[in-house]
């Protein structure tokens, strides 16, 4: 199998904010961190992502010339609640230590086989947050609960193309109880309550962090 592989792609991390009207800010630019679902060698797949045994599972797309890994979510496991262990993954990273303790937008790519107008796919993602310490006054890496589950949905075209890479956002995603320096605890899943009968293919999540000097 493949070794478990996070790539964490971090834009403009030390430029300056620049509007028109007011010139440079003392506001850096947004980070921007792009986190694939798998990788993939030959027919042995690797999933970037921390999952349970049962769903999602990881995939090799073999296409015309570019093969990807991907994470694969079925049409019969949802992941709702605190409790799920299927229909979801998981990943972990640092804040930055300008993370300004405000905003976090999400970008979540997905393919799908699904062309029937109207026809609905939804996403979920939630967060937690623990605190690393140098004494004794840290939070527990094994926290019992989430951030409340917020949803992305898709809602499908008359003029959909079947296995078309697609895209859900959500902007403020939830960050209650995280701070700068803070590992960040991320899940993403299915709530099959959609109107979509199809498995989807997970692709990857892009995070928008914004932060100040």
């Amino acid at each position: 199998m493949l070794q478990k592989i996070i790539l964490f792609l971090l834009l403009a991390s030390n430029a300056h904010a620049w509007s028109v009207t007011g010139g440079f800010t003392d506001v850096l630019a947004p980070a921007k961190f792009y986190i694939p679902a798998a990788g993939c060698a030959d027919t042995i797949t690797g999933s970037n992502w921390d999952i349970y045994a049962t769903d999602p599972v990881s995939a090799c797309v073999n296409g015309t010339v570019i093969k990807k890994g991907v994470l694969t979510f079925d049409d019969t496991n949802t992941c709702t609640s605190n409790t799920a262990t299927t229909g979801c993954a998981f990943t972990t990273l640092q804040l930055p230590g300008t993370y300004n303790g405000s905003r976090v937008d999400a970008k979540l790519l997905f393919t799908s086989t699904d062309t029937t107008n109207a026809h609905t796919i939804i996403w979920t993602i939630s967060t937690k947050c623990t605190t690393p310490t140098t004494s004794n006054n840290g939070s527990t890496d094994n926290p019992a609960t989430l951030n409340a589950a917020q949803s992305m949905t898709y809602t499908c075209a008359a003029s959909e193309v079947s296995a078309s890479l697609r895209q859900v956002s959500q902007t403020s995603v939830t960050m209650t109880g995280c701070s700068a320096g803070d590992l960040l605890h991320i899940r993403i899943g299915r709530d099959i309550s959609d109107t979509a009968t199809t498995s989807m293919n997970f692709v990857g999540l892009e995070l928008t962090i914004y932060q100040n000097l």
